[in-house]
């Protein structure tokens, strides 16, 4: 699996994939359910990309967006092992 954390770069990746692209957006700290959305991504495409964004602007007020957890290594090793093609953190 590629890892990929600039526009430029996923921009690229994705022009060069050949067939079909299942996207999966997260926020990371992926779980069974992430897991199987990303299980029938790549059972229904060609290539499956996992975003891992956590985004700031889905906090709110007195919201502790310091305290979400942050697992990103091994939200990768999933990813790769369910069969994702790109994953954008």
């Amino acid at each position: 699996m590629k890892i990929i954390d600039n526009i430029k770069e996923l921009k690229e990746a994705i022009s060069s994939l050949k067939g079909t692209i299942g996207l999966v957006p997260t926020m990371g700290a992926l779980h069974r359910g992430h897991k199987s959305l990303i299980e029938k991504s790549c059972q229904d495409n060609d290539n499956t990309v996992v975003s891992i964004f956590v985004n700031p602007i889905q906090f709110g007020a007195g919201e502790d967006l310091d305290k979400y957890p942050r697992t990103l290594e091994n939200d990768c090793k999933l990813c790769e092992e369910v069969g994702a093609k790109i994953g954008r953190a």
